[in-house]
């Protein structure tokens, strides 16, 4: 299939399907511009606005960091990625572990190395997610994705019986999340309070159903969900624990390694993902879209 040329009704339809019975689509060899990745995108969803871009910065002026909640997985970490406003579109992020001068900078995004669900931390998170390889490491620059529904769909009837009608909180911030505890800088840790108090935790139910299917789907991350609702500390924290280990199982997981101008899409709601490390010194560029969902439920 060729990405590049606008979508007929018949092929949106047909790969919408697809993605409800295989949530990881690969397209190899699609030099993508901004442009055509978001028209290809828009067929399935509405990718999420992050508004007018500020003019890219001059020669000589310092790239300064914008004042928006993010949070580095470590200071000084290079596998870091700056985020950019791709020039074509302002609703595609360029992702880079380089500096750039020729794109204005929207943030910085950790290595994303633990597995999350993007944007579990909202009320409504992203319903879809497509990335758009441009340069890849020397290793391929592996990017793991786990079904939570086939996991949940394994668990004993006793764990499903025991998480139906209870709530995990969800929390962006690191400073907040247990996993983290002696392992953010004091620095990083500041910046996780502060990221608190602007984005407060949300409430999702632990078992979501797939607003398509009806099928169940274990709706946790270890990057985000911190805790759950109304269970007491140790109790909470030990099922998350055996629930975040039973996310390794190779059973469940499918294990992408990049080539340049790979297209991959994934439904969000069902799959938890993770970045795996590169060499250190590579070069790492993609194009992001994310697509707004709903309320889990």
């Amino acid at each position: 299939m060729d990405c590049t040329s606008p979508l007929t009704d018949k092929q949106a339809a047909w790969l919408g399907r697809a993605l409800l019975d295989h949530p990881v689509l690969v397209f190899r060899d699609q030099k993508l511009s901004g442009r055509q990745f978001a028209a290809f995108a828009e067929r399935f969803g509405a990718p999420e606005s992050f508004g007018e871009p500020p003019p890219p910065p001059a020669p000589d002026q310092p790239i300064v960091r914008p004042d928006t909640p993010s949070l580095p997985e470590s200071v000084g970490n290079a596998a870091n990625l700056y985020v950019y406003y791709h020039p074509d579109d302002s609703r595609v992020q360029f992702m880079t572990n380089a500096v750039r001068r020729d794109m204005p900078l929207m943030g910085i995004q950790d290595n994303a190395r633990m597995w999350h669900i993007d944007a579990q931390y909202r009320l409504e998170p992203n319903k879809i997610t497509l990335l758009s390889n441009v340069v890849t490491p020397s290793d391929g620059g592996e990017t793991e994705f786990a079904d939570l529904t086939l996991l949940y769909e394994s668990l004993p009837a006793e764990v499903r019986e025991l998480l139906d009608g209870c709530h995990g909180v969800q929390q962006w911030s690191k400073s907040k999340n247990p996993l983290f505890d002696g392992l953010l800088s004091p620095e990083v840790r500041a910046e996780g309070d502060r990221i608190a108090d602007r984005v407060p935790s949300t409430l999702h139910p632990l078992v979501r159903r797939h607003p398509d299917t009806g099928r169940p789907i274990l709706f946790i991350s270890p990057r985000f969900t911190v805790a759950i609702d109304g269970m007491e500390p140790a109790a909470s924290a030990d099922l998350l624990r055996q629930l975040f280990q039973a996310i390794e199982d190779p059973r469940f997981i499918y294990r992408h390694r990049w080539r340049d101008d790979d297209l991959v899409m994934w439904d969000n709601r069902r799959l938890t993902h993770r970045g795996r490390p590169y060499p250190q010194g590579d070069i790492r560029h993609m194009n992001s879209i994310t697509l707004a969902g709903d309320r889990p439920f």
